[in-house]
């Protein structure tokens, strides 16, 4: 997936409800150069608590995001289940 795709499924998800994989790994690729960022200032710093506090911070931000976002396609499949049954009687 070439740069110019991922970012136009990015933008075209604006306007879909949910989020779509494109988007979640963009977004999950961002978390993970915020944490390099971070690891690199911690080493940096010599172990600053601001940093490691903004640190712990952001690992808990980038897990309660991934969580929300696999409870709403847990959602959304259970619902879409008893359609899709439906349909195939």
């Amino acid at each position: 997936m070439g740069v110019t795709s991922a970012l136009e499924s990015v933008w075209e998800s604006v306007f879909q409800e949910g989020v779509n994989s494109p988007t979640h790994r963009i977004m999950n690729m961002a978390f993970y150069g915020l944490f390099i960022t971070l690891s690199g200032l911690a080493i940096a710093s010599g172990g600053n608590g601001h940093v490691l506090a903004l640190l712990v911070l952001s690992v808990c931000l980038f897990m309660s995001v991934n969580w929300f976002i696999a409870e709403l396609k847990r959602e959304s499949e259970a619902r879409d289940a008893p359609t899709k049954a439906s349909k195939t009687e």
